[in-house]
């Protein structure tokens, strides 16, 4: 079970029974978990400051050891009062100064004014360090609700007194009381821990690091938005009027705070994906300033049904137990939400397929995630998808100027003008460059001194084949010569399964055992998984999700489909063509 679990429940045996004789209405039960919630929160977000560490390491060493408690290292309600002042920007007073405490404790409002002037006397000027004192004193308070408060701040200051480890059952009313008033405190900033708790589950910064990283890496290539035109005239913001059928930019329409949910449609390859990755980009460029986290779904990775808050999990690398982490991001509006690819949901049922369909339409259209930014991409707009009757825009392609553009920022210096004059003798290459991954294939192919063919299959064949020799002779790699085999061997083994389907995404260590099979047949020494990285490096496969793996653009998938047939028929066996 998930540690944090594991914590949650253990504290919430220890102050169930005495929280309920406090506070015995009917939702009691949820309320106690949302707190004790809290509080986990807190001991995760400041686990580095050295009474929060000790504390928590003492929970967890008793949930696996039981028997025994160390109350020095458990009872610090000054810890926890630091934390508290310091998310609710209170100006900071010495919380480990008795008098200070109690400051703070009486500044944060738990206490009535009779508890007040009875809880806190003083012998010769010192607090009382007797367990029996305390019990006395308890009995005479008048709010059974303020009682933990003032007997966790009595047992922080007897925790030095009291013997070290001490049996639980002896002092159980004791430790309950104490954690009810650490809940409760932590109760009192529940949403600024919140937001520290995701991000520091989600390691924000790495997160918005790899997303940069890993666009910054792609060789050769620099995005040029294509133009858009509105797909049907709808009623937008005074300042910001389209006219039905006029070219637009994207990222103008993209930074129009009105518009809140988004569907961009256009043919395949013309530059959806590349869209959104785009913007994923500039969001964790930017994020200092918007503060949102981008998150890009592949719906390639859909088969079954499942949750956008489990997927979102996924993406972030969170565990499911973690959802309330989604549910936050998601409803206080802190991610911009990009969903890839609704004609690639890889469900086989059409009714299984539609009933998701209606649920991604209903996630979307939720009253509570009205401010969450969404841009969704599909073919079209037909029965078979979702936010018809949103406002979308279908991509049109590139202009001149910007093929003029992308050949100067995505190709060789020594090759931009051979490029741009195979263009201008070529008119017929001009109608099918309007594609960003075409435009982006033509240029290998030029760069590599081949003939750019007509037809667009036979084109990513020679886009492929001219990528690899390349990857051969100018960078001397020698895994090069491995890649078209051990992808063959990929889709092979792919589509020897019933229900398998183009283009249908691979977990990572499906892929590395893949290649290794293949190694092993061959008795070949190779690392699979630099080859793995060296293939997405090249553009031949994309990761959809956090270690799954699918071809970059589907025809690639068919060269290597029709190759395992002609090697099947050779050895006189067949392939089942369903899923193409």
């Amino acid at each position: 079970m998930n540690s944090n679990l594991l914590l949650a429940k253990y504290i919430e045996g220890i102050i169930a029974r005495e929280y309920y004789s406090i506070d015995n209405k009917d939702d009691n039960h949820e309320k106690l978990k949302k707190k004790i919630a809290a509080f986990v929160h807190l001991l995760t977000v400041y686990g580095d400051r050295p009474p929060i560490l000790a504390l928590q390491n003492e929970l967890s060493r008793v949930i696996s050891e039981e028997g025994r408690l160390d109350f020095q290292k458990v009872a610090n309600l000054g810890a926890i009062l630091d934390i508290v002042y310091e998310l609710k920007k209170m100006a900071p007073l010495d919380s480990q100064d008795l008098d200070n405490q109690i400051k703070m404790l009486k500044s944060l409002k738990f206490l009535g004014e009779q508890t007040k002037a009875l809880a806190f006397p003083k012998v010769n000027g010192e607090f009382h360090q007797d367990l029996v004192f305390v019990d006395a004193l308890l009995l005479k308070l008048p709010k059974k609700s303020e009682i933990p408060f003032v007997f966790s701040f009595y047992l922080s200051i007897l925790a030095s007194q009291v013997t070290p480890s001490i049996p639980l059952n002896i002092y159980w009313n004791y430790i309950s009381k104490l954690f009810i008033a650490y809940v409760e405190l932590a109760n009192l900033v529940a949403k600024e821990l919140m937001e520290l708790y995701a991000y520091k589950k989600i390691n924000k910064d790495k997160y918005l690091q790899q997303i940069i990283t890993n666009y910054e890496s792609k060789v050769n290539f620099l995005y040029i938005p294509s133009s858009v035109i509105p797909h049907k005239t709808y009623e937008l913001s005074d300042n910001f009027a389209l006219e039905e059928e006029k070219y637009c930019s994207f990222l103008d329409i993209n930074q129009n705070e009105d518009l809140k949910k988004i569907k961009l449609i256009g043919y395949a390859g013309v530059g959806k994906t590349t869209t959104l990755e785009y913007l994923e980009y500039i969001d964790a460029l930017n994020y200092e300033y918007f503060k949102k986290l981008p998150v890009v779904i592949s719906l390639i990775t859909v088969e079954d049904m499942i949750t956008m808050e489990t997927l979102i999990c996924h993406k972030l690398n969170l565990e499911e137990s973690d959802i309330d982490v989604v549910k936050y991001l998601l409803e206080n509006n802190k991610i911009n939400l990009y969903i890839d690819g609704v004609n690639e949901i890889s469900i086989i049922d059409y009714n299984l397929k539609k009933q998701f369909l209606d649920y991604l339409e209903e996630f979307i259209n939720r009253p509570n995630l009205k401010n969450l930014k969404v841009i969704v991409t599909d073919r079209d707009n037909d029965e078979v998808s979702i936010m018809n009757n949103c406002h979308t825009y279908l991509i049109a392609g590139m202009t001149e100027q910007d093929i003029d553009a992308f050949i100067e920022g995505n190709s060789k210096k020594e090759a931009v003008e051979k490029i741009k004059e195979a263009f201008k003798s070529n008119p017929e290459l001009t109608k099918i460059a309007i594609h960003p991954i075409m435009l982006k294939n033509f240029i290998a192919i030029i760069e590599c001194g081949k003939v750019v063919p007509s037809d667009l299959q036979e084109l990513a064949e020679v886009y492929l084949e001219a990528i690899i020799e390349r990857e051969k002779k100018e960078k001397k790699e020698k895994y090069a010569d491995y890649i078209n085999d051990a992808l063959l061997y990929l889709v092979m083994d792919t589509v020897k399964k019933s229900d398998w389907k183009s283009n249908q995404p691979t977990s990572y260590f499906k892929v590395v055992e893949t290649f290794n099979a293949y190694a092993s047949l061959n008795n070949l020494e190779i690392d699979s998984e630099y080859l793995l990285n060296l293939m997405k490096k090249m553009g031949i496969l994309k990761e959809v999700e956090p270690q799954k793996y699918a071809f970059l653009d589907e025809r690639f998938f068919h060269i290597y489909y029709f190759q395992a047939v002609q090697k099947m028929t050779e050895e006189g066996g067949t392939l089942d063509a369903s899923g193409i």
